[in-house]
């Protein structure tokens, strides 16, 4: 595989074999990237930025100028519209996991009542994996109202917001000239060079609010968060040309350091790790099943993940013999219409996560194939539903 924007576990894990990844020559990468500045608490210290903690800060404002100054554009990178909420250690800021899946915590019922999003596991007596520390705290994330705060800070440069959720929508390409463009991740414009084609660059490419990476819980987050940080990265101009990349704020060291080296391999090698202790894909095979709770209890009961009887040979697969093959049941949030009202017939909904040793696969499928079929058939009541290897297990 050649290393490009970024690498993910399935990959890792095939070329941890015989197989070995072609990877581009540091003396090549280092003509065609750009460089990549790595603006958390710590570096912003030692540059004795007067301005620390600030969306922007004086190091990268300066920068910015300068860029505009020649004459380049400039993108601003941050995370999708909308505000989520997350459970985080009070002290560390790390974001608060369950001890049994590595899932995150449920904060919407209150921070005495902390449930596992992945497994359900009540979160009692819960402490920070990473400090020991045993108080949590709420936090809302979210990149709303930025294109005013930049307004502030550079005043008289125009500035272009891109993204799907503001009322101009997406902002597909834009001439090479001074202007500041915001964009959510995925929405970035390309740039049009001197003759009208989308080949021109950003002088410089500011990735703000990374801490948002700390308390993304999809299975696959951090490695949808480099991707992203790369894709923004490589409209910008290679460090030959004076293009740079300003990561500003927290984040994970190791994608900070997979970005600034613009090497995915410790990310991908890590995440394995982490999959395997977890005992998550790609070691097993897991499917998430959901719908109204009777229909899917009575199939989990029916495949027999309830009695283990489907997944009790996971505990010869490698030593998992202290994991259940079953993570759940974990209710649903009812589905909601265009106009936010709630469907009745959707109040109790759950979900549950079977996990069986990959030569297993075939024969989840099947027998969950045949459980959906029976229940359509027999026309019985509520939805049941279910997804093979998902990527993200709390999208169902």
């Amino acid at each position: 595989e050649v290393d490009s924007y970024s690498s993910n576990t399935q990959v890792a894990k095939d070329i941890s074999g015989s197989s070995v990844p072609v990877i581009v020559r540091k003396e090549l990468r280092e003509k065609i990237v750009p460089w990549v500045r790595w603006l958390n608490r710590e570096t912003l210290s030692k540059l004795a930025d007067p301005s620390i903690g600030a969306r922007i800060p004086h190091t990268a404002v300066r920068a910015i100028n300068e860029a505009l100054a020649y004459g380049n554009p400039v993108l601003l990178s941050i995370a999708q519209d909308g505000v989520t909420q997350s459970a985080m250690c009070s002290s560390c800021l790390h974001q608060a996991r369950c001890r049994r899946c590595t899932g995150p915590l449920d904060i919407s019922a209150g921070i005495k009542s902390l449930r596992c999003l992945w497994c359900g596991a009540s979160a009692v007596n819960w402490s920070c994996a990473n400090c020991g520390n045993t108080n949590l705290r709420a936090i809302r994330v979210g990149a709303a109202g930025i294109a005013q705060e930049v307004s502030k800070l550079f005043r008289n440069v125009p500035i272009l917001l891109s993204s799907p959720h503001q009322p101009n929508g997406i902002i597909h390409s834009i001439d090479k000239k001074p202007v500041i463009v915001v964009a959510t991740s995925g929405a970035e414009p390309r740039v049009k060079s001197q003759n009208g084609a989308q080949s021109g660059s950003y002088g410089v490419v500011a990735i703000l609010d990374t801490w948002v990476s700390l308390y993304a819980s999809g299975l696959d987050s951090r490695i949808d968060t480099l991707t992203a940080w790369m894709k923004a990265a490589s409209l910008c101009a290679p460090r030959t040309s004076g293009g740079s990349v300003l990561l500003i704020g927290e984040t994970y060291t190791i994608l900070a350091r997979a970005l600034t080296l613009w090497d995915t391999t410790q990310l991908s090698l890590n995440e394995l790790s982490e999959r395997k202790q977890a005992v998550l894909p790609p070691f097993v095979t897991a499917a998430c099943v959901w719908g109204e709770r009777d229909a899917v209890m009575r199939a989990l009961e029916n495949i027999g993940a309830m009695k283990e009887n489907l997944g009790c040979e996971i505990s010869q697969n490698d030593d998992f013999s202290t994991i259940s093959p079953l993570l759940g049941i974990v209710p649903m949030h009812p589905p909601v219409t265009d106009r936010y009202q709630h469907f009745d017939d959707f109040d109790d909904r759950v979900k549950a996560v079977v996990r069986v040793p990959l030569y297993l696969r075939q024969e989840l499928v099947n027998r969950l194939h045949k459980e959906v079929a029976h229940h359509v058939a027999k026309r019985a009541a509520g939805e049941l539903r279910f997804c093979v290897d998902p990527k993200d297990l709390l999208a169902y």
